[in-house]
């Protein structure tokens, strides 16, 4: 689905033109244009469906913007062939143009086939054109809801699969063990007239158990009909109810949400990966000895000449001022020489605005806190020491007060 702007890379030496016409299909406002477009395209769509559906005429204004949508995706199309866009990369634009020129000329006939009734439902796939025009306009919410639900698919495959396979296994003990009684008795059951069809073959048992146990429909008047008549069904519809509801449906919803959590974590781990190659890069750019080592003074250089240092430190909230506090807390073993692991570890851990005060404030208390311990250690051990020299004169002022008497 990915049929973006990403593809095309500007080559060098690329005329002034070709790089405005190039910025204009790359650009927001192109995109979020061509998605208004489609949504308008899908507007008349839908009213052409509703009038043949009433074997009503389509309106003419709506065939006359249809034809007209069509015309601006062809030129969208030339517009980023011409910019050097591959024609694979393009090849969702390219079947919508196809299947809806070719719609046009059936639709022209006098004796329509069933291909135009196959075109007409083809025209459903616009809808991922408009998917892909809005992720390209910027909206990076519908993005990762994309991202997230083409990741899940499999998930939800193999899900409905295993859930398909479980109903089958029930429905063909339905088969074997419900129909034979149906078979031997001369029961009528006037109020469940599906109760025979229900048990006559695997699929139509599928069919009754994912109305009745799955959807939730008609439970009263499948289920307990069966039931009344065969108490020993219970066990069945009773066992296959809590399988699939209470066990095989809620484990594919854990395990459709422990894929987003991995999708997310994935994301989260990507993202520390290219913070920390980007402030790996920074390091590099201000080590200007290429030791490996940065002092104060190579530090205060590239915070006040390097952009992207500089940059880090206004988004981060850090002042002037702040640059000694944040240099020792980057110098844990007080040699006034930080490393890269040292550089990035501290600066990763500031990654929001206001963060860094926050943070600070908490680092102080921590340090006054150290500062405290430390001082009442050695009150301690002042007190214990004056504590000694006061015992060790006692027998010597005793002597004295009993020789005074």
């Amino acid at each position: 689905m990915n049929e973006g702007n990403g593809g095309a890379k500007p080559p060098q030496g690329e005329s002034g033109h070709v790089s405005r016409v190039r910025r204009l299909v790359q650009s927001r406002g192109f995109n979020g244009f061509i998605a208004l477009l489609v949504f308008v395209d899908g507007w008349t769509i839908c009213l052409d469906a509703d009038a043949r559906a009433r074997a009503l005429a389509t309106p003419a204004w709506a065939q006359i913007v249809s034809i007209f949508c069509l015309v601006l995706y062809t030129f969208e199309l030339a517009l980023k062939l011409a910019v050097g866009f591959g024609l694979w990369g393009q090849k969702l634009n390219l079947f919508i143009i196809l299947t809806g020129y070719l719609e046009i000329i059936l639709s022209l006939s006098a004796n329509p086939s069933v291909l135009l009734s196959v075109l007409r439902a083809v025209r459903c796939v616009r809808i991922i054109k408009l998917l892909a025009s809005l992720r390209d306009a910027g909206l990076s919410s519908l993005t990762q809801l994309e991202n997230i639900m083409l990741l899940c698919m499999k998930d939800l495959f193999w899900s409905s699969c295993l859930c398909f396979l479980i109903m089958t296994s029930f429905a063909y003990l339905f088969v074997e063990i419900i129909n034979p009684l149906y078979q031997s008795t001369d029961v009528d059951f006037p109020v469940c007239e599906r109760c025979h069809r229900a048990t006559s073959s695997i699929m139509d048992a599928n069919l009754f158990l994912f109305q009745t146990v799955v959807v939730g429909d008609n439970w009263g008047e499948v289920a307990l009909p069966v039931i009344n008549n065969f108490p020993g069904s219970a066990a069945l519809l009773i066992g296959a109810y809590l399988t699939i509801v209470f066990g095989l449906l809620n484990l594919i919803i854990a395990v459709v949400v422990n894929s987003f959590q991995n999708i997310q974590q994935g994301e989260e781990a990507d993202e520390l990966e290219a913070d920390e190659t980007s402030l790996q890069k920074i390091f590099q750019e201000i080590d200007v000895q290429g030791d490996g080592k940065l002092n104060y003074e190579n530090f205060l250089e590239g915070a006040a000449k390097n952009p992207d240092f500089k940059g880090r430190l206004g988004l981060l909230n850090i002042k002037q001022d702040d640059l000694r506090d944040l240099f020792q807390r980057m110098d844990v073993d007080g040699k006034q020489l930080i490393n890269a692991q040292q550089f990035s570890r501290v600066l990763r851990s500031y990654n929001r605005h206001g963060k860094y005060d926050i943070v600070r404030c908490i680092l102080r208390q921590e340090d006054l806190a150290v500062a405290i311990d430390t001082g009442f250690s050695r009150l301690t051990d002042r007190m214990d020491n004056l504590s000694y020299k006061a015992w060790s004169h006692w027998p010597r002022l005793n002597l004295t007060q009993s020789t005074g008497k």
